[in-house]
């Protein structure tokens, strides 16, 4: 699933911003930032968002992860060009 979601995107995802909905362990937002994208990566677990947060590499690409939990549809999050949800 993470494949075809990450098919409907552009390669380039330099200057996007993402919104990773339940982000669970991060695969997807590992990937997309990895492509360039500034991902925030919500998920309502606390407890998944710290295992993300501990199994995501440190040599990250071009791109920034935001990792939060919590209220996905907050407005102070600000403007999103994609979201996703797995």
């Amino acid at each position: 699933m993470r494949n075809t979601l990450l098919g409907y995107l552009p390669e380039d995802l330099s200057g996007r911003r993402i919104l990773d909905a339940g982000c669970g362990t991060g695969a997807f937002a590992i990937v997309a930032e990895r492509r360039g994208a500034d991902v925030l990566a919500i998920d309502l677990s606390p407890k998944l968002v710290e295992l993300a947060k501990e199994r995501a590499p440190k040599d990250l690409g071009q791109g920034r992860i935001q990792w939060a939990s919590g209220e996905m549809l907050d407005e102070s999050h600000g403007p999103l060009d994609h979201v996703v949800a797995i």
